[in-house]
């Protein structure tokens, strides 16, 4: 097959045997396109009739379209030995390179020009797998019809020596002595060129298996038992078997015990508990008094509970070795979901620029934790539940703000314009639209208006923690009208009157 149109191979015949005394071994051969295989190994040549060289692989042979854009060849990467990076020479053409079991999965077909001692560089070798029937329909073009004239379909065959070599079965365990309910894993020991397996593992799950590696197997019952394996290979069969190889003891029993992520959750909550039995149990058997859902059966169940109370858990761990509970009395606390509500106070609304003012948290809802927002106020924030001597340097009106905080959750209240800061200099710039008489006055106050008619007019008094005593409003005044205070107490108020969607602010004193 010419390389540029295939894999590149070349079948040859002998005319006469190959004389025993040769010694000669018949190299096996893997055409498979799976490259699970070709991990590592070798490529054995005789470059230029020289005497016998080996290279080295161990990384995986990459599939490639690089020779000749078909699918037809494997790119090997060379590795560093112990002698130097490995390559193949001009006069290598041919040669096989083999996978990890020793098989042949390609031949060489050439590599880069640049190649050489000093800058070695992969090689191409034509796949035993595109050889096999991609080259071409007919026997002179492929190889399955002399590797495989009967078409049994082997994807691999084993190496064949000249002399009659019958298998030797043997293997081991990694551990011979485990507690039930654990898995032993075995490894073939036998040879040479083995092409079946068969074992029998009394006592074992499962109790036979087929191939070089028969995976786990898992022993559940206490008891000393025998393994068994017979190989097969071009030359005959064998059999060992191991009586009382593997022992298997009983496993202790277990020890229930559980923790859970919180012990104290709001109703509505949910718990995550967590097994910590000891003991390898494999079974589990929860009991949630007051929760949903009542029983379970994972390992580690996530429960909710609905309603206030103490409640009770349970835990039955099963393992090969029988079984144990426990149970805790009212392990669990669900109580009422009661959520904060912010509230607060301040010792006056109505201060000078200059002046402090301290604040009273009144939330409830048992809060932790408290965050005050002073808009205008020295220092702007605080942690504190009761902030004291805030102070207020500016005239104005400022919002003061209050997050609280407890277990189920946070709530935040704001009391816009709270703060009051040097009234005589919020009204001064109002004295043409209103003006109060008489101040101080025995409570009877009359309110006239300047150049405001037939507006409506919104009036509230407020104490100096500012809280509403007194509102009323008024249409079309003409011009004044008459505040009856007389029934309030001797002292200072704030009156707030509204006018065409303008907020004027007045400090009245009633004096008896």
């Amino acid at each position: 097959s010419q390389a540029d149109n295939g894999s590149d191979f070349y079948l040859v015949k002998f005319n006469s045997n190959v004389p025993d005394s040769y010694n000669v071994y018949y190299s096996g051969w893997n055409r498979s396109l799976s490259n699970q295989e070709m991990t590592n190994g070798v490529s054995i040549h005789h470059p230029a009739g020289d005497i016998k060289k080996i290279s080295t692989y161990s990384t995986n042979l990459v599939s490639t379209t690089g020779w000749n854009g078909l699918q037809s060849h494997w790119l090997t990467i060379w590795s560093e030995t112990e002698n130097g990076k490995s390559i193949v020479e001009g006069g290598s053409s041919g040669s096989p390179i083999y996978d990890r079991n020793g098989l042949i999965v390609g031949d060489l077909t050439g590599g880069y020009e640049s190649n050489s001692c000093e800058t070695p560089s992969p090689a191409f070798y034509g796949k035993i797998w595109y050889s096999w029937e991609s080259n071409g329909t007919t026997p002179e073009t492929r190889l399955k019809d002399w590797l495989d004239p009967i078409e049994a379909g082997p994807v691999m065959h084993p190496g064949v020596n000249w002399a009659i070599v019958p298998p030797t079965a043997d293997f081991v365990a990694d551990d011979q002595n485990v507690q039930q309910g654990h898995s032993i894993s075995f490894t073939d020991m036998s040879g040479p060129d083995i092409l079946s397996w068969y074992w029998e593992f009394e006592g074992g799950i499962p109790a036979t298996a087929e191939g070089e590696d028969p995976g786990t197997i898992q022993y559940i019952e206490p008891g000393l038992y025998a393994v068994s394996l017979t190989v097969t290979n071009a030359d005959g069969t064998d059999t060992e078997t191991k009586e009382d190889y593997i022992m298997v003891f009983a496993a202790p029993p277990p020890i229930a015990n559980f923790t859970a992520d919180h012990t104290e959750i709001g109703a509505g909550g949910t718990v995550r508990f967590t097994d910590t039995s000891s003991g390898d149990p494999f079974e589990w058997a929860w009991t949630f008094e007051g929760g949903s859902p009542a029983t379970s059966s994972i390992q580690n169940p996530t429960i909710r509970y609905n309603n206030p109370g103490l409640y009770t858990v349970s835990l039955t761990a099963t393992g090969y070795g029988g079984s144990d509970t426990k149970t805790v009395e009212e392990y669990i606390t669900v109580v009422e979901v009661v959520l904060p509500e912010a509230d607060f106070e301040a010792s006056q609304t109505l201060i000078f620029n200059g002046e402090s003012i301290d604040f009273t948290d009144m939330s409830t809802g048992e809060p932790f934790a408290w965050y005050w927002e002073f808009e205008g106020g020295i220092p702007p924030s605080s942690e504190e539940q009761h902030p004291e001597d805030i102070m207020y340097a500016n005239p104005g009106t400022y919002d003061v703000s209050l997050t609280v905080a407890n277990q189920f959750g946070q709530h935040t209240t704001t009391k816009t314009d709270y703060i009051i800061v040097d009234l005589v200099g919020l009204t001064e710039k109002d004295a043409d639209k209103i003006s109060i008489t008489p101040n101080p006055a025995n409570g009877m106050f009359y309110i006239l208006l300047n150049g405001v008619q037939d507006s409506r007019l919104d009036i509230k008094v407020l104490n100096q923690t500012g809280h509403l005593l007194y509102q009323t409003q008024h249409v079309n005044a003409a011009g004044g009208l008459h505040l009856d205070l007389t029934s309030f107490t001797n002292g200072t108020y704030l009156l707030v009157v509204e006018v065409d969607s303008e907020k004027i602010y007045k400090r009245i004193q009633i004096v008896k």
